[in-house]
């Protein structure tokens, strides 16, 4: 898993699983939530807990991507099996997947959903950011890590087929708009994600919705996607 931000280890020593932080440990989440409001000032709380489920859910996701992508047996994780630690820069976490896990006969957006459900209720109680909002944004962080190690393994079809299994699968990730927008850019076929979900950005001082927001219509995101590209090609 080198090209995946996540450790594979004992979850021992300082490593915080996703059921302590959802219950003694909450002060990591509090800690974030801080770290963000300094990054974005005026970001609400509840768009600090969108910042948070976000991270943690596309890192998870980044990793079981990593697993069945590869075609290795897909692991059996629950809110125990995957773990954070502060980063040692103080700018947010980094991440460990337990190891000598059994086979899941689910997919990874369900093992994903396991993982998160009780961080999820913890941060509903906590920010009010609502269980539907926190399943959106888990659903578009799931598609979007396949989107990232698809392209990494050179199989982005396969992976951008299993992210949408997932979310039209009809478990707790499923959003029928989460998904990709297809662009052609220098005579290639690119993908982008589409987000079925807000992590409220706009909130912020400075923020607004972003490019593929789903506050935004499909023919606005896909107008605002191609201005970020000239942007770039620009600079």
């Amino acid at each position: 898993m080198s090209e995946v931000p996540v450790e594979r280890g004992p979850i021992d020593g300082d490593w915080v699983s996703l059921a302590e932080l959802a219950d003694t440990r909450f002060d990591l989440a509090e800690a974030y939530f801080a770290e963000m409001a300094r990054a974005y000032p005026g970001l609400d709380r509840r768009g600090q807990g969108a910042f948070f489920i976000g991270a943690v859910g596309y890192y998870l996701a980044e990793a079981l991507a990593d697993i069945v992508l590869r075609e290795d047996p897909l692991v059996a994780a629950g809110p125990e099996d995957f773990a954070v630690r502060p980063a040692t820069d103080g700018s947010g976490f980094i991440y460990r997947l337990a190891n000598e896990l059994d086979p899941s006969p689910e997919d990874a957006g369900a093992v994903c959903a396991a993982c998160l459900a009780p961080l999820m209720l913890r941060v509903a109680a906590e920010t009010r950011l609502g269980l539907a909002a926190q399943w959106r944004l888990l659903a578009d962080n799931v598609a979007a890590a396949f989107l990232e190690i698809g392209g990494t393994l050179g199989c982005g079809g396969e992976a951008r087929a299993h992210a949408l299994e997932i979310v039209r699968g009809g478990g707790p990730l499923s959003n029928p708009q989460t998904g990709y927008h297809r662009l052609i850019v220098n005579g290639e076929n690119r993908f982008f994600l589409r987000r079925g979900g807000c992590c409220r950005w706009f909130t912020a001082d400075e923020g607004s919705y972003c490019a593929t927001c789903v506050m935004r219509d499909p023919e606005e995101q896909v107008v605002e996607l191609k201005r970020y590209l000239a942007e770039a090609a620009a600079s």
